[in-house]
């Protein structure tokens, strides 16, 4: 016999959501975006027509978490695509240890399963960046425990583009946000979306209601790719960042400069620019050097050696996640807030 957990149980053990909701089937959805946020993305178009909405239903770095000493966990879900791509990928820990993996093709209703060691574990099933994923049931034996997690050490709420969101690694649990989350003990929200930029527009007062210990910040490579001047790009930035500051005047934020761009085979027939692309990114320096809540990591941590990115040049790979993931998290621990909690 199976213990079955769905409905108000299980949305307890969704973790990084803003919040969950459960719909009339009773499949419980987990929200990255608040509703006027997401009123704003519906008028975004990006310069390919991209709908940002299935961008902003995917669940990256959506998590479940539960304690318990059943000796397998399966889920039953739904998932259809947000971004281009016909597989779900999902990753499984075991006392923070990725254990296994699952990939599959052909969106649509799905029962995956993952065995246990004996005993009792704290247990973690990611799920895609790239899919919108909504949650019937978990099965675990009959009469196994199944508790909260212990609670995280830190709050944070992520803003970036495709980077920050996953595009395109693998391990959905491997992206840079994922790196982070596991290696603060933070509980984490994740506000990317793939092809975003800097829009004040797209901040809702409301978040403050999440109440972050801090924030990061990585967009700028899409504002270099569409926005004609200098100045375009310097007004987009400061409006980030004034409405950032306005909603969370003590809140920490680490700025994040974009990484360095292997594309410029690419470049030539795309980007008809007036300024450079380090230009851009001193704009982007000089603006967060106006607010004394933000600490800047450069892009000189990443390597440049394409072996390190995805073929466009652009994205980093699953190598270059984990550099990455690894020198946000060391400067997120240098950070002044981060002494005062130790």
């Amino acid at each position: 016999m199976n213990r079955e957990i769905k409905g108000e149980e299980l949305r307890q053990y969704i973790h990084n959501a803003l919040y969950t909701w459960i719909d009339e089937r009773g499949f419980v959805h987990a929200e990255r975006f608040t509703e006027k946020q997401l009123e704003q993305y519906r008028r975004d178009i990006y310069m390919d027509n991209t709908d940002f909405i299935p961008r902003a239903k995917c669940s990256s770095t959506v998590m479940l978490e539960l304690v318990t000493d059943s000796d397998y966990i399966a889920l039953e879900h739904d998932w259809h695509m947000g971004m281009r791509y016909e597989w779900e990928d999902v990753d499984f820990f075991v006392d923070g240890v990725n254990t296994d993996y699952r990939l599959v093709e052909n969106e649509g209703y799905r029962l995956i399963g993952f065995d246990i060691p004996k005993g009792k574990h704290d247990v973690q099933i990611w799920f895609p960046w790239c899919d919108i994923i909504s949650l019937e049931h978990v099965y675990v034996d009959e009469g196994a425990v199944v508790e909260q997690p212990p609670k995280k050490d830190l709050r944070i709420l992520t803003f970036g583009d495709s980077i920050t969101q996953g595009y395109i690694g693998h391990h959905p649990a491997f992206n840079y946000v994922g790196i982070m989350a596991r290696s603060l003990n933070a509980e984490c929200v994740n506000q990317a979306i793939g092809g975003y930029w800097f829009e004040g527009a797209s901040l809702d007062p409301a978040l403050s209601e999440y109440r972050p210990d801090l924030i990061t910040v990585a967009y700028g490579t899409n504002d270099y790719s569409l926005k004609g001047s200098l100045e375009e790009f310097r007004e987009g930035v400061s409006g980030f960042v004034t409405s950032l500051e306005e909603i969370f005047p003590e809140v920490p934020v680490l700025g994040i400069i974009p990484i360095y761009r292997c594309d410029d085979r690419l470049r030539p027939r795309i980007y008809t620019r007036s300024y450079t692309r380090d230009e851009a990114m001193d704009a982007i320096r000089a603006e967060y050097a106006k607010y004394k809540n933000i600490t800047v990591l450069d892009d000189t941590f990443f390597p440049h050696p394409k072996d390190y990115f995805a073929p466009d040049g652009v994205h980093p790979n699953d190598l270059g996640f984990m550099v990455y993931g690894k020198a946000v998290t060391d400067a997120i621990r240098k950070m002044p807030f981060m002494k005062e909690r130790n």
